[in-house]
């Protein structure tokens, strides 16, 4: 039994290959994630504007689709320049659950703006 519990505690190395993985996926996705945070920042003001009711509704939207846009551009480069066994990464799967998130948080936001 306690033989079995060695086992079962035993630390993995990454190998060198994992590594070497884990960088390229890290390379391609860096752009997206340098602009996530402004893409956020900017849906927030955005929201804010909204539910105040101030600002212009055609500048506004013209905000919210443009990061639309550049969501969805930026998906395209970062599959683009993924090659297909790196698919499944951990790190491309949060970037990919970001990009959800932030054209989920557009979406709100533009039927905001169509119900005013």
């Amino acid at each position: 039994m306690e033989h079995v519990l060695e086992r079962a505690v035993r630390k993995t190395r990454k190998t060198a290959t994992s590594l070497l993985d884990a960088r390229e996926v890290r390379t391609a996705v860096a752009p997206v994630v340098a602009r996530m945070g402004h893409w956020q920042k900017t849906l927030t003001l955005v929201r804010a504007k909204v539910s105040r009711g101030r600002g212009d509704q055609l500048e506004l939207t013209g905000m919210c689709r443009a990061i639309a846009q550049e969501v969805a551009s930026s998906r395209r480069v970062v599959y683009g320049a993924i090659p297909d066994r790196l698919r499944g990464h951990n790190r491309l799967l949060d970037v990919e659950r970001s990009l959800a998130i932030v054209e989920a948080t557009v979406t709100e936001v533009l039927h905001d703006l169509a119900q005013q």
